[in-house]
C-alpha cells in the first residue's frame, strides 16, 4: 500500500532558513559585552537545536552564575530581535519547494524551538504566502523533543499522525517526530551531517529540498 502524506511540518533554523550567521553575531555580541571569550561559528552551529536560551547557556562556561546567564540571554535576545534578518536566507530550493507544496494542496507549517515571536516574524518575512502556521517556543508547551506543539499543530491543521511528515536538521527534530508518532525526515544541508541523522534514527535523509516531493 502506497503511503500518502498530506501535511508537512518543518523545523526552521537549519531546515528552511540558514540562520547561523545572525545567531553567531548576536551570541558573540552578548558574550563580548559581558567580557567573555567569543565562540567560533562552528561552536555556535553545534549548540543550535534546543532553543535560543539553551544556545546562550551552551555558549557560556558551565559554572557561569545564573543571573549572568539570564543577563547574557537578554542581551542576545535584544540584539537578535533587531538583527535576525541581516544575513539569514532561505536555503536554495526551499521557496520553490514551499510553493510546489502549496500548489499541490499539501498543508505546511513550522514548529521551532526558537521563541514564538521570532518564528512568526521570520516566517512572515521570508515565507509570507506559503505556510499555514508558524509556532515557536512559549510557556504553553515544552520545547522539542516534547511533542506537545507538534500535536497541537496537527489539531489546528486537521491532520493526523499517519498523513504527516516532520522535516528537520537535528537529532532534536528526529526525536520530536518519533515522540509525536509521525514520520521523521532529516535534511543534510543544515547543522548536522547526514551520517549523524541516520545514526539518530531518521527514516529518510534528503540532500535537496526537491527530494521531499518524492516522499509524498
Amino acid at each position: 500500500m502506497i503511503k500518502i502524506y498530506t501535511t508537512v511540518l518543518f523545523d526552521l533554523d537549519g531546515t528552511l532558513l540558514n540562520t547561523l550567521h545572525d545567531l553567531y553575531d548576536s551570541v558573540n555580541f552578548a558574550l563580548e559585552y559581558l567580557g567573555f571569550t567569543k565562540r567560533t561559528e562552528k561552536e555556535i552551529e553545534s549548540f543550535i537545536g534546543r532553543g535560543t536560551r539553551r544556545l546562550v547557556e551552551l555558549a557560556l562556561l558551565p559554572e557561569t552564575d545564573e543571573k549572568v546567564k539570564a543577563l547574557c540571554f537578554d542581551l542576545f535576545k535584544d540584539h537578535y530581535g533587531s538583527n535576525m534578518c541581516n544575513k539569514t536566507q532561505p536555503y536554495d530550493g526551499i521557496e520553490a519547494l514551499l510553493k510546489t507544496l502549496k500548489r499541490k494542496g499539501i498543508k505546511t507549517g513550522v514548529i521551532s524551538n526558537k521563541a514564538d515571536e521570532a518564528v512568526k516574524a521570520l516566517c512572515g518575512f521570508y515565507f509570507p504566502d506559503t505556510l499555514l502556521l508558524a509556532c515557536g517556543a512559549s510557556a504553553e508547551y515544552g520545547r522539542k523533543p516534547d511533542p506537545g506543539l507538534v500535536l497541537s499543530a496537527l489539531l489546528e491543521l486537521g491532520s493526523t499522525h499517519q498523513d504527516t511528515l516532520y522535516v528537520g536538521d537535528t537529532e532534536v527534530d528526529i526525536q520530536t517526530a518519533k515522540n509525536a508518532g509521525i514520520m521523521p525526515v532529516g535534511v543534510s544541508w543544515g547543522f548536522r551531517t547526514k551520517a549523524f541523522l541516520t545514526d539518530r534514527g531518521a527514516d529518510f535523509v534528503i540532500d535537496r529540498p526537491s527530494e521531499l516531493l518524492c516522499l509524498l
